[in-house]
């Protein structure tokens, strides 16, 4: 057998057989040679012409039309046109991803999928890395971790508008796609944009802004108890805010409510005991209800002061409640963390007009409601103590109107208490009932007569005080000794005191005998004394006494008589028998008794 030929040319015309694991060796122009394997070849037998034109010429990693597909060395195929599938198609996916811990672009997990489900991420911050970006490649991440997610690009690489190698966050349930746009940047949503659905016209977008810090704004809904569909309002203007339930913003516009506005309030407060302002309560609705305040002066303490800012402060609680600005605040034109009372039952409202000063109701305003011609204010004035002055009405049987006149002048109103000086004409439409103005009452032994009518009155006119005493003597008793005391029973029978404060130095006095007297004595005196234990029957000169008034005779009607002395300060004045006589009961006797007297 010939086992190796060398020829130029070779022509068979028949069968050339070879062996099962021959091969033809082809010996390339650069020397260098190419081996086919014949069972390879024979593999090829079937083939139409067609066929195997789609895989002559072919390039690995490259598309080419009517050529078959080989994939390049990185698996890669470039430039292919639309795939249409009969199935959904399987993305390269890797799950169960553990990011970094303690965060950073070094050493943050690589992500080497096209879908890539990060399940462990403890602390926010920790940190995966997208591959190094090639135009056109996408990469989708969730964050199925526990913390917010922090995304690097590779080495050099960026993503957005970021600089190279600063990282996005995905928070917890959080999908993004990031898209390679260079071979450098990473490109991701920025912007949710909601086409409108009929007419195209506008857009519905949503779009993060930039944070102070690395903080997430979440925007989520309440449990609802129904379908609910919640409308943005055109404001009419270029930007608006939406009105947050926290912090402090600035409201534009007219705001109308179909349905009255629930203020924040607080309710059931407790003033601090003991008052002050460093630890006076803090108040922080709108509206605050104090309803325990038991002691005048506790305290509660408004917030530091924000222009525009209102705080309403109702005091049901049982004494005066003390209320503070904050420190370094002050309230109206008061010095700084000084407060301002309020009653109970009382209630202020405080509006800062800056930062630093609360201004609260000084003057209560009521404009005339037809011809707005003039106003009744009521202000308070400074009192000189830290006192109430409360203006109440008594118990009205019927409804009233209680109106002030016109004085003329500045005028005050007269009271029931108190001294004053009353100008001016007074007109009374009725007799004017001085009763309250009297000197006290008498013993018991003159108001415990029966029968027996006592009455006193003290009427200051100018410097003049006038004292009187009305007396009708039915019901009383003279005894047979001469300037023994005229009364009844076993008590002090005196008419009355004389003091310096009630019814000034006396200084002339005079008795008017309106009834002569029957029954008893009709021969009566008038004593004083320092002692107010003088009993009926009892003999006057037995007390430290003064003869005011001796009359000589008997009392007969229309007749008066001049004090012939006057009493002394704080002296008490006793009628006496002005002669021995019988004991017996009067019947009759009614004198006036009138005594002038000057403030000292």
């Amino acid at each position: 057998m010939r086992l190796w030929q060398k020829f130029a040319n070779l022509l068979i015309s028949g069968k050339l057989e070879m062996g099962k694991n021959s091969s033809i060796v082809v010996v390339n122009s650069d020397n260098t040679k190419s081996t086919i394997n014949l069972l390879e070849l024979a593999a090829l037998d079937g083939l139409a012409a067609a066929d195997l034109a789609k895989i002559d010429g072919i390039t690995n990693g490259t598309a080419a039309a009517n050529k078959a597909l080989v994939l390049g060395a990185s698996r890669e195929i470039a430039t292919i046109g639309q795939i249409t599938t009969d199935e959904p198609i399987v993305y390269d996916t890797a799950t169960g991803i553990t990011a970094f811990a303690t965060g950073g672009q070094a050493s943050a997990t690589a992500l080497t999928a096209e879908f890539n489900n990060v399940t462990t991420c403890a602390t926010a911050g920790d940190s995966v890395k997208l591959p190094a970006a090639a135009t056109g490649k996408a990469i989708t991440i969730k964050n199925s971790g526990a913390a917010s997610l922090a995304v690097f690009p590779a080495t050099d690489d960026s993503i957005n508008a970021l600089a190279a190698n600063l990282s996005v966050n995905i928070p917890v349930g959080g999908t993004l796609t990031f898209r390679a746009i260079s071979a450098v940047v990473w490109e991701t949503n920025e912007a949710v944009v909601l086409s409108a659905p009929s007419t195209q016209k506008g857009e519905l977008i949503i779009v993060a802004a930039d944070n102070a810090a690395d903080h997430e704004v979440k925007v989520t809904n309440a449990s609802f108890g129904q379908a609910s569909t919640l409308t943005i309002p055109d404001p009419g203007n270029a930007a608006a805010s939406f009105l947050m339930s926290e912090g402090a913003q600035t409201i534009n516009g007219v705001q109308t409510y179909t349905v009255p506005r629930v203020a924040d309030h607080n309710t059931t407060i407790t003033a601090f005991a003991t008052g002050g302002q460093a630890s006076a309560t803090a108040l922080t609705g709108e509206w605050n209800n104090v309803t325990v305040c038991a002691t005048a002066g506790d305290s509660v303490k408004l917030l530091t002061a924000v222009a525009g800012q209102v705080q309403t402060v109702k005091n049901s609680g049982a004494t005066t409640l003390a209320v503070f600005p904050n420190t370094s605040d002050a309230i109206n034109a008061l010095a700084v963390n000084l407060s301002v009372d309020i009653p109970p039952g009382g209630e202020l409202t405080f509006r800062a007009i800056d930062g630093t000063t609360w201004e609260t109701c000084e003057v209560l305003t009521l404009p005339a409601p037809s011809t707005q011609n003039g106003s009744l204010v009521i202000q308070a004035a400074n009192s000189a103590g830290n006192t109430n002055t409360t203006i109440t009405n008594a118990s009205q049987a019927a409804a009233r109107t209680y109106t002030i006149p016109d004085a003329g002048a500045n005028a005050s109103f007269v009271m029931t208490e108190g001294a004053q000086t009353i100008n001016g004409v007074k007109t009374f439409g009725n007799e004017v009932d001085l009763g309250g103005n009297t000197t006290g009452t008498a013993g018991a032994g003159i108001t415990g007569g029966v029968g027996t009518v006592y009455k006193n009155s003290v009427v200051k006119t100018g410097g003049i005080i006038r004292t009187s005493y009305l007396i009708d003597l039915t019901g009383l008793s003279s005894s047979t000794t001469d300037l023994d005391i005229i009364g009844q029973g076993v008590s002090a029978a005196y008419i009355g005191q004389i003091t310096a404060a009630l019814n000034g130095t006396i200084l002339t006095g005079r008795i008017t005998c309106l009834e002569a007297p029957a029954g008893g004595v009709t021969d009566i005196d008038l004593y004083s004394a320092t002692e107010n234990t003088g009993v009926f029957d009892g003999l006057v000169t037995d007390l430290t006494e003064t003869a005011l008034l001796t009359s000589g005779g008997a009392w007969s009607a229309g007749t008066f008589k001049s004090f012939s002395a006057w009493p002394a300060a704080n002296e008490y004045l006793y009628l006496t028998g002005g002669a021995g006589g019988t004991a017996a009961a009067y019947t009759a006797g009614k004198f006036l008794i009138e005594l002038e007297g000057y403030d000292a």
